[in-house]
């Protein structure tokens, strides 16, 4: 009932822009807007193909698709995703192949994914109390 409403009085391009302001792509980073910012540093309107491309492959699921945890999957659905623009008309073969080579800078990477992975920093409180006394 609730969506036909919608439907009725909003545009789909509006409808598509309330969505994509509102749609999680993280843990706590909710819209494009946030999310070009969290993970490329940057304003939506200076995304390149492959980073939109990027966001747009996280769009099912961020916790399936997270790039600090499975980044070959969300890789592998960008190039699907461009894939399927290109075939559609969307964009040239050189912009198509120009995304394909681009690998994409995510803020924080190396930093988020090696605290994940590697032991606790220098002085972070492991929760052990120092035994040797």
């Amino acid at each position: 009932m609730l969506a036909r409403r919608i439907d009725d009085r909003l545009s789909k391009s509006r409808i598509l822009e309330l969505y994509l302001n509102v749609v999680e792509l993280g843990p706590m980073v909710y819209g494009v807007g946030h999310a070009s910012a969290y993970y490329f540093g940057k304003k939506p309107l200076e995304l390149t193909l492959r980073e939109s491309s990027f966001l747009a492959a996280m769009l099912p699921g961020p916790r399936v698709y997270n790039p600090y945890r499975k980044l070959g999957r969300v890789m592998a659905r960008s190039d699907r995703i461009l894939r399927r623009m290109f075939a559609a008309g969307m964009v040239t073969e050189e912009e198509y192949r120009a995304a394909l080579a681009e690998v994409p800078s995510i803020e924080g990477l190396e930093q988020k994914v090696g605290r994940t992975l590697a032991s606790p920093s220098p002085g972070e409180d492991t929760g052990e109390a120092d035994r040797s006394r």
